[in-house]
Parts: C-alpha cells; sequence; structure tokens
C-alpha cells in the first residue's frame, strides 16, 4: 500500500515503508522523540542527528556494528527479544516495516535493533536503512 507519504520498497522479500528522502529528518524526528523519550532524544539528536544528511541506502547485514552503549542497558535488554519475535512475525506476515537508521561514517546501528536482529535470524543479508552522515 503506498500513500503520499510513504512508499513500499521490497529488499529480499522484506516490504519496508520508506519516505521520500526530501522528508526522512522531520520522519526520523518525529519517530525517535516517541520511541526514545525527550532526554536521549534531546542529546542525541540536537547535537549530532539534526545536521546530518539523510539517505537510504541497501546495506549488508554483516557491515552494521551495534552501539555499545544500547547493548549494555539492562533495561533496553530486557524487552529486546520481544520486540525481536514481533518485528519477525511482521515481516513473516508481509508486513511492511521501517528502515533500520544507521549513523553512516562507522556503519553504528542507531535505531531499529529489533528489526535488525529480527533480519538477521530470518537469514537476510541485506537491510534497508536510512543513512545520516
Amino acid at each position: 500500500m503506498q500513500s503520499e507519504k510513504f512508499v513500499v520498497v521490497e529488499v529480499q522479500g522484506v516490504k519496508y515503508r520508506v519516505v521520500t528522502q526530501s522528508k526522512i529528518r522531520k520522519h526520523l524526528s518525529t519517530i525517535l522523540l516517541n520511541e526514545w523519550g525527550i532526554e536521549e532524544f534531546n542529546v542525541e539528536w540536537h547535537s549530532k542527528m539534526n545536521g546530518w544528511d539523510w539517505t537510504v541506502e541497501i546495506l549488508k547485514v554483516s557491515d552494521i556494528k551495534l552501539w555499545t552503549n544500547v547493548m549494555e542497558d539492562s533495561n533496553f535488554l530486557l524487552n529486546l527479544e520481544e520486540r525481536v519475535e514481533i518485528q519477525k512475525d511482521r515481516i513473516l506476515q508481509n508486513q511492511s516495516i521501517e528502515p533500520i537508521v544507521v549513523r553512516g561514517r562507522d556503519m553504528v546501528l542507531y535505531d531499529g535493533y529489533a528489526r535488525f536482529h529480527s533480519l538477521k535470524r530470518l537469514g537476510k543479508h541485506k537491510v534497508l536503512a536510512y543513512v545520516g552522515t
């Protein structure tokens, strides 16, 4: 299903709901504020990410690195497994998912850990990402 705001892009049989390039910054600002909360959002978005140029790219799963701070956060890890299973079910039911968010200079995953891990478990070697540089 396509709308004025989103297009559906398929990579390795996985459907992604993608905004046009000119709308990536605004879209990420909205979803990351909701997901991360105001404090973490203000630190990361306003000091770093808002100034990045954003593109949509197909990346190799093997090239993406996990953000150490996130993977050491016990609160984050507590419900990651449940979220991975939810995303895996969405993919298997042919529902569209959001691209992951990657910092381009070092390929660190900023957002989309459940989607990323579910794609790995499903044996996918490529992933669609919003890449900020």
